[in-house]
């Protein structure tokens, strides 16, 4: 598919495809996590869920544990993206409440005929799509949505002077008239069967509890327990640190 071959360079570890019914995914790997056993797509047990997912699901360990512990059979080994799967089975979308990480994932629900975009709450991974009347197209990087050839891909005036104004095209926008970019902490659910979708906010920085405490206490806990959680990995990681607050911390 000339929209996988163009986003190579994401991931050149695996690459795979998905195509089924009124359905097409595809995926392009870059090992962190379980290097041998976590190609993607996951599926569920009857293989009515397809999931591929961008990123890192920083808390999945305690995710992965209380649903081995419970019976839930993993096909990976310690795949941290996986366990999206079973949190849907139980928790529906709402699943997205629990998940800690960075991520944009696509998961296909056959048995409800849904097609389910979700991005993580700081929006650190994008995802973008075109929808039109008779087809839906998104990917995490607008290259290879241009390339598809099934998107008309005209220059949009106004987004590029506010680049020019803002350094950035404010989300939801893009360059392109007819492709957006899925808003940080929301997911978008697409039902096959009407060809109609909405977009949900999820989560917003606005509704965080107060922080209580002695502030330099809070920060360095807060940190530490970042660190703790973030920094896994199956391969050599380095660190760049800069001359802001957050280095010097």
């Amino acid at each position: 598919m000339e929209l996988q071959r163009s986003l190579a360079h994401r991931g050149p570890d695996a690459s795979s495809h998905y195509c089924k019914g009124p359905v097409a995914l595809s995926h392009n790997r870059l090992s962190i996590i379980d290097i041998d056993t976590a190609n993607q797509p996951f599926f569920d047990k009857d293989k009515s869920l397809c999931l591929i997912a961008n990123g890192e699901i920083y808390n999945f360990s305690d995710i992965r544990a209380h649903y081995q512990k419970h019976g839930y059979s993993f096909t990976s080994k310690n795949s941290d993206c996986e366990v999206i799967v079973p949190l849907y089975i139980e928790h529906g979308i709402d699943c997205l409440e629990k998940l800690r990480g960075m991520f944009a994932f696509s998961l296909w629900d056959a048995e409800r005929q849904k097609l389910i975009l979700a991005r993580d709450r700081m929006g650190e991974k994008p995802l973008y799509f075109h929808v039109s009347q008779d087809h839906f197209v998104f990917s995490s990087e607008l290259r290879s949505i241009a390339s598809s050839r099934l998107v008309d891909t005209s220059v949009s005036h106004r987004q590029i002077a506010r680049y020019f104004r803002y350094k950035y095209v404010p989300e939801p926008h893009t360059p392109f008239e007819h492709v957006q970019k899925l808003p940080a902490g929301s997911y978008l659910e697409l039902d096959i069967a009407t060809w109609s979708y909405e977009i949900k906010q999820y989560w917003s920085p606005w509704d965080a509890k107060p922080v209580t405490g002695n502030p330099t206490e809070e920060i360095r806990q807060s940190l530490e327990d970042a660190i703790k959680t973030c920094i896994v990995s199956d391969v050599p990681m380095g660190l760049s640190l800069s001359g802001g607050i957050d280095s010097s911390i």
